[in-house]
Formats: C-alpha cells, sequence, structure tokens
C-alpha cells in the first residue's frame, strides 16, 4: 500500500471508526490501549530522572542506531523497495550523531531558564505519552529523531510504523529499547506497534498525549481532527530560483544531489529548477556535466510526463527509483549513468511542477528575477506551500526580496535542498524528520520540529514591579 493511501484510509477510519465489525474493532483499540499504558508507565518513571539521566538514554539511542546504521539502512531499502541503500545508511548515521550533537548539553528538564529582569524562571515539564505515525521513506530515522527528541524532555513514544516498513521500523524501535534499559531506563519507553494498519494508526492518535503527523495533508486533518494535540508537517515541493552571474556547475551539483540523495524520496529536495532563459544552456551543460538527463525534446518531455503523472497524481512506481528506470517505464532511453532527470515544462500549470518524490526535476524559465520569484510562488501555492524553496545567488538583495515573497518556512542559499531538515555541513537549522509549514501549510509550526516543541513550560512568576508599571496613559502612548 502506498504512502498516500494509506494516510487516506488513515483519515476515513479516523472519521468513521467502526467501518469495520464492531468486535474487530474492539480488539484493536483494546490492544492500543495496552501500547498507550505500558508507554504511561514507563513515561512517569522517565518523569522522575534528572538532566544526566535523560541525557544518557538520548546518547544510547544515537550511539545504538549508529552503530546499526548500515544494518537498517539496506533493510529499509530491500523491504519497502526505494531509495539508495547506501543514502539510507547515511541518513542513520547523519540523523544519530547529528540529532545528538544538537541535543547535547540543551537543558530539557526542570529550570530551563530565567529573565530576571521580568522575574520570570522557566521549568520544564514533559507532555506524557507522544504518538507517531512513520511513512514508508524514513523507517529508521522517523521514530529515531522523534525518540530522541522526545525523551530528551522526559516523555514516552508509541510508533505506529507504516505496514510496508514495519519490520524494519520493529527492529529501529527494538535496538533503542534495548539501549535505553542498558543505560538505566525504563522499558517501553519507546515502543512500535507490531500489528499497524489503518484503523490502529487511527485509533493511537486520539488516545495518545501529542501527535507527531510525520505525513501529507491528509495525514495532518486526521491529527488535527483527532481531539489531541498535534505537530503537523506538510507536503513538500522544493523550488529552486538560478540568479544569474552564479557559479553554474556548483549549483548544478547542488541541485543534483539535492534531488538525488535517497533517490528523491526526501520531501525537501529540489523539484523545480527556474533559470532565466538566456542561461538556459549554461544551465543545461552544467546539469549534465553534474550528471542529469536533460529532456526538453516535445516527444520525451510528453512520454516522462505522463509517467512521472498519471494525470494529475504522482505515478507511485516512481517513487524512489533511478532515471534509467523511470525512462524504460516512459520508453525513453536514459543512460544508466545519469543519476537524474530534468524535464522542460510548459509553465506553472504543468503537473511537472508538483512534488515528485524520485529523482526527476521539472525546469522553468524566466525573463526577470521577479517573475522567477513568481512562478516559484505559483507552483508552491499549487503544492507545497510553507515548506522550502531555494535560492542560487551572490545578491543579497535579491535574496531578500526572494524570501519576503515566498511562502515557505525555510528559504536557502547556494545549497542542496534537502539540507533544508538541518545540516551542520550546510546551515544552522535544527536538525529534523518533521519540517513545518505554518499557515501555509496547514501546521501550527512553520519551523523544524526538535525536543524543545516537546514540552510543556510553567513560567513562575515572581512579583516583581516591572519598569514603567507607574507610567501614566499619557506617557505610554506619547510618541
Amino acid at each position: 500500500m502506498s504512502d498516500i493511501n494509506f494516510i487516506k484510509e488513515v483519515v476515513e477510519r479516523a472519521f468513521d471508526p467502526f467501518s469495520e465489525l464492531p468486535a474487530i474493532y474492539r480488539q484493536k483499540e483494546q490492544m492500543v490501549d495496552e501500547y498507550i499504558e505500558r508507554s504511561r508507565e514507563a513515561q512517569k518513571i522517565a518523569a522522575t530522572f534528572t538532566q544526566e539521566q535523560v541525557d544518557k538514554l538520548v546518547k544510547a539511542m544515537a550511539v545504538v542506531i549508529y552503530e546499526h546504521a548500515e544494518e537498517l539502512g539496506k533493510m529499509a531499502a530491500e523491504e519497502t523497495g526505494m531509495g539508495d541503500p547506501e543514502h539510507k545508511v547515511l541518513k542513520n548515521i547523519g540523523k544519530s550523531t547529528g540529532t545528538w550533537a544538537e541535543l547535547k548539553g540543551k537543558p530539557s528538564i526542570g529550570v530551563i531558564g530565567e529573565d530576571k529582569e521580568a522575574g520570570i524562571i522557566l521549568l520544564a515539564k514533559p507532555m506524557g505519552v507522544l504518538g507517531c505515525v512513520t511513512p514508508t521513506t524514513n523507517p529508521t530515522i522517523t521514530p529515531l529523531v522523534n525518540g530522541m527528541c522526545a525523551v530528551k524532555c522526559a516523555n514516552s513514544l508509541v510508533v505506529s510504523p507504516h505496514p510496508r516498513a514495519k519490520n524494519t521500523t520493529m527492529l529501529t524501535v527494538k535496538y533503542m529499547n534495548e539501549a535505553i534499559v542498558a543505560a538505566g531506563g525504563p522499558e517501553n519507553l519507546v515502543q512500535c506497534i507490531d500489528k499497524p494498519d489503518v484503523d490502529v494508526s487511527g485509533l493511537l492518535m486520539k488516545k495518545v498525549d501529542v501527535i507527531l503527523a510525520t505525513g501529507g495533508p491528509d495525514m495532518v486533518k486526521a491529527a488535527y481532527s483527532s481531539g489531541k494535540p498535534a505537530f503537523g508537517v506538510g507536503a513538500g515541493n522544493s523550488q529552486s530560483i538560478i540568479d544569474r552571474n552564479i557559479d553554474f556547475d556548483a549549483a548544478a551539483a547542488d541541485i543534483i544531489d539535492g534531488r538525488t540523495f535517497d533517490l528523491g524520496v526526501i520531501c525537501a529536495g529540489n523539484q523545480c529548477i527556474i533559470v532565466h532563459e538566456d542561461d538556459y544552456d549554461k544551465m543545461k551543460d552544467a546539469c549534465v556535466k553534474a550528471g542529469a538527463y536533460w529532456a526538453d525534446e516535445t516527444g520525451e518531455v510528453e512520454k516522462l510526463r505522463n509517467t512521472l503523472f498519471l494525470g494529475e497524481h504522482l505515478n507511485k512506481a516512481v517513487i524512489g527509483q533511478v532515471p534509467a528506470a523511470i525512462g524504460k517505464m516512459a520508453d525513453v532511453n536514459i543512460p544508466g549513468d545519469r543519476e537524474a532527470v530534468m524535464v522542460k515544462a510548459s509553465g506553472t500549470e504543468d503537473v511537472l511542477c508538483k512534488e515528485k518524490l524520485t529523482t526527476a526535476i521539472a525546469i522553468l524559465t524566466y525573463k526577470n528575477f521577479d517573475d522567477a520569484v513568481d512562478y516559484a510562488c505559483s507552483n508552491l501555492y499549487n503544492e507545497g506551500a510553507g515548506h522550502s524553496a531555494v535560492v542560487y545567488s551572490n545578491d543579497d538583495d535579491k535574496i531578500l526580496s526572494a524570501a519576503k515573497k515566498l511562502p515557505v518556512g525555510r528559504i536557502l542559499v547556494n545549497q542542496p535542498g534537502h539540507a533544508a531538515g538541518g545540516d551542520a555541513r550546510f546551515n544552522g537549522l535544527e536538525g529534523t524528520v518533521s519540517l513545518g509549514c505554518g499557515s501555509w501549510g496547514g501546521n501550527s509550526i512553520s519551523e523544524n520540529l526538535t525536543y524543545h516543541h516537546l514540552m510543556n513550560v510553567s513560567r513562575i512568576a515572581y512579583r516583581h514591579p516591572m519598569p514603567g508599571c507607574d507610567a501614566t496613559p499619557e506617557e505610554i502612548f506619547a510618541d
């Protein structure tokens, strides 16, 4: 079952829980209740831990996945049939080391801050039992990063894996739990449901204290409609605006990297490049040099369009596939050494400008920079608003001008699109597997989801005369 169909069924069942025989549904509910009960007992123990104890657990989770990065990465590719095994190994390594590097030393238990001038002390407290439904695209790093951030704040986590990636996610969670116990933590602090389906996912979302909804708009809708606090993410469709007078070779290398890492299943990967019409050949040469197959002949474009999309919907058969495989489906001869396939779109209304979870990139041209920004905005409002965009430019004024107009939470400058998830090699964004898309994408946050979103904060307010508290209305309203 594809992620899209699975999510749609979760939504439908969430609003019609008795779509199966009530007896069967009650059995599933009892099973979920048992997971929640074990999780709550473990969380009560974690809530008594000191910062040092909690950090020891989080580090142990990171270390164990780092040690099993190769096994889990290759297992994920084999089980799901999508993505690049070696890239999945690199994701496991990068997120285990990178997430711990970011969480290490950060206060998350007890007093975490003080504003002496205002007389306020900040006191962090756990949220409780968290739940997440994991996608097929990231069956290891989603439970890893969410689990580390949850435990960092003394929460517990129950994971409902995608059925198509169940074995990988279950093994990931098994390793993490064993590491937690070995580090002195309680059993069942992180759990994985062993019999996942759409009913179970819907039930989990209704019963946990907080939901981490890593999925598209339908998943977010189900999470927000559950009656529980939820952190959702939106669809990706990262736009790449190519300014003039840049290093086209460097930009092309970043774009190909951004689109082809893990064979394009990363939602933040570069989806569409928008290049000045006079620089079209320069960009084409640079991309071909970087490993792309460039398709701008009408016949090839039509074949590729009809293969990548079935009507208005992405063809699930192309998800996470190499260009040669896509070419074979489309009856287009794409050499096996090509890493990406770039297809010239007819305009922003072309279906090619939508999200493509594979190694394909759309191409658009513009006459002036403002038009390029407008095209990017059109594509984003069609799909992917709130997510990410990349500007390849050396002109700070243009970069700021574009950033002001683009309806996204992340505007990257001169780097691969996948770095929107946080990457110490390229930027200072917080590492995450959940990229909030704000009100544009129907989400509650527009930043990268991390540990500080998963704590309640009490504010101890001392009786404290504030500066200006005795000011008269005339003084307050004075210019």
